[in-house]
């Protein structure tokens, strides 16, 4: 079995930016992908969805449960 390809991706949102390693698929980039994130003290399911304009490998939140595009919402 060989090790899987992986490439940094550049996590960008209202709070600021971080790096995660993805794994690719087929060689290429993930169109999005699921973190679980905390926040608040609560984990939540977040969707990163790649931006096409990027040429870096730049996600921006989708959407998570509670919370809206790119930032908390408020309930």
């Amino acid at each position: 079995m060989t090790e899987a390809e992986t490439y940094t991706a550049h996590l960008v949102d209202d709070a600021g930016t971080q790096t995660r390693e993805i794994e690719a698929i087929d060689g290429l980039p993930q169109k999005s992908f699921v973190l679980p994130t905390e926040i608040d003290g609560t984990v939540i399911d977040v969707v990163w969805e790649l931006d096409p304009t990027s040429d870096d490998n730049t996600y921006r939140r989708l959407s998570g449960d509670g919370y809206g595009e790119g930032g908390v919402t408020e309930a």
